[in-house]
């Protein structure tokens, strides 16, 4: 039997496979996902959601999906 903690993690690694096969530069994407957990912890959750929606380029509006879903 599976756990939740499990269950979640197979979601995220699907989402995050799902959003890598559908970016030109992956490169940079993975840079710039990299960073997200450190930016969350220097500025707020809050704060870092409200930085991505102000960009609009595509790394960020894949992220920002994936925290969503």
């Amino acid at each position: 039997m599976r756990t939740r903690g499990q269950e979640r993690a197979e979601f995220a690694l699907q989402e995050v496979y799902n959003a890598v096969s559908g970016i030109k530069d992956k490169k940079e994407f993975k840079s710039f996902t990299a960073g997200v957990p450190s930016m969350i912890l220097m500025n707020g959750f809050g704060q870092t959601l409200a930085f991505m929606v102000a960009k609009s380029d595509e790394k960020y509006t894949k992220v920002l999906s994936m925290i969503k879903k």
